[in-house]
């Protein structure tokens, strides 16, 4: 409820992101920076605020840049199929967003940082096939947004891109091959 959100607006602070829980393609999701453009909000989306479908706030980062990361693993291997540089804002659905590949504004250092937290991830949530993350970067500093335990949208952009065959790979994680089979 709207009472409700301006209670939660005191803890989260802005700018903030609002969106529906069952957000698809971005659709209703916006980066608000008052407290008129949230009565705005919940006043514009009623209809599709209620108890069982709940707007959810979040504090936004202002000014960060998105990557999305792409990666199969296997019991025994990793391999990254690549960071997809969005163009728009962070905020913009991904969805709704371009992206390069590679980056071409993130530091070497960066993307060492992304590859490795990506990797310690991957180990530590025990995935076996493929891991989508989504990242915010601000001032060199990695927020993880998102850490879905599937394929997503950028994997045959990479595949394209890289010509590293993430699917393949991602049937052979699955089926538990190990490195030496997957690598000969």
């Amino acid at each position: 409820s709207l009472a409700q959100a301006l209670e939660i607006e005191k803890q989260v602070s802005y700018p903030m992101i609002c969106r529906p829980s069952f957000v698809l393609g971005g659709r209703r999701m916006e980066v608000l920076e008052s407290n008129e453009e949230l009565r705005s909000y919940f006043e514009r989306h009623k209809e599709f605020i209620s108890p069982t479908q709940p707007c959810l706030m979040d504090q936004f980062l202002a000014g960060a840049l998105e990557v999305d990361v792409d990666l199969v693993r296997g019991d025994d291997w990793i391999i990254i199929g690549g960071i997809v540089e969005h163009i728009e804002a962070a905020g913009v659905h991904s969805g709704d967003s371009m992206g390069v590949i590679p980056p071409q504004r993130l530091k070497d250092d960066t993307c060492l940082k992304i590859e490795d937290l990506s990797k310690k991830l991957a180990n530590r949530l025990q995935i076996i096939g493929h891991l989508n993350l989504q990242l915010a970067i601000k001032n060199d500093e990695i927020y993880i947004l998102e850490a879905n335990p599937r394929s997503s949208r950028s994997v045959p952009f990479i595949a394209k891109a890289t010509q590293i065959p993430l699917v393949d790979l991602g049937v052979m994680a699955t089926l538990g091959k190990n490195r030496t089979e997957v690598n000969p």
